[in-house]
């Protein structure tokens, strides 16, 4: 099964009712780069919000928004929200993700769904797509993180910054999902890796 989208086209994924507890078990057990386990559901019961941003090395779009996802972290409570980056890209192996994060000196933890599970069951197709997840392992949110505008620009919709301060408030009236772009995530599937149809250059917009 290959899952693609094409560059300059949006992609509208709606969010249904999935949950952790719907995903089998080998889904949810994500991994540091030093191999120390991560199960999901452990991470989300912590925090009233759970930001994965999914990431890739090769992605202009994901290196384009570094700064403004690592912003998110900052602008809530640290005991009340944790944003984790997520790596699913086949292409993406031990080495390459190490060197990347240092230098790019990322500030977020960075964890690795190996088998690109994890994307497939949430419904990931692209990066920098983003969930937000509520304690009790809910998706609450699935998109883009805005509409391509950085930050103070006139017209700028902060989608993932919406759904945080809403899930924060116990509120349900923000946008629950936001057309993606991006990358096309490559996966393992059946022994072969997948590829994109059409990967985004580093002078493309990502929208």
């Amino acid at each position: 099964l290959l899952f693609a989208l094409l560059t300059g086209c949006a992609h509208r994924v709606a969010v249904s009712n999935t949950t952790l507890a719907s995903l089998p078990a080998s889904t949810l057990l994500l991994s540091t780069l030093e191999g120390e386990p991560m199960p999901l559901e452990a991470l989300t019961s912590t925090a009233d919000a759970t930001v994965l941003v999914f990431f890739s090395t090769t992605c202009p779009c994901v290196k384009r928004y570094q700064q403004r996802v690592e912003a998110l972290a900052q602008q809530f409570p640290a005991d009340r929200v944790r944003v984790f980056l997520v790596s699913s890209n086949s292409d993406d192996d031990r080495e390459t993700l190490v060197r990347v994060r240092s230098e790019r000196q990322l500030s977020l933890p960075l964890l690795v769904d190996w088998s690109g599970h994890l994307a497939q069951g949430l419904g990931v197709r692209t990066t920098p797509t983003t969930i937000v997840l509520d304690r009790a392992g809910a998706v609450r949110y699935r998109g883009w993180v805005d509409n391509e505008r950085l930050p103070e620009e006139e017209g700028r919709e902060p989608y993932v910054e919406h759904a945080i301060a809403g899930l924060l408030a116990g509120k349900s009236d923000f946008a629950a999902a936001a057309p993606v772009f991006g990358c096309t995530i490559t996966r393992r599937l059946n022994g072969e890796r997948t590829r994109p149809i059409v990967p985004v250059s580093a002078n493309q917009p990502c929208h």
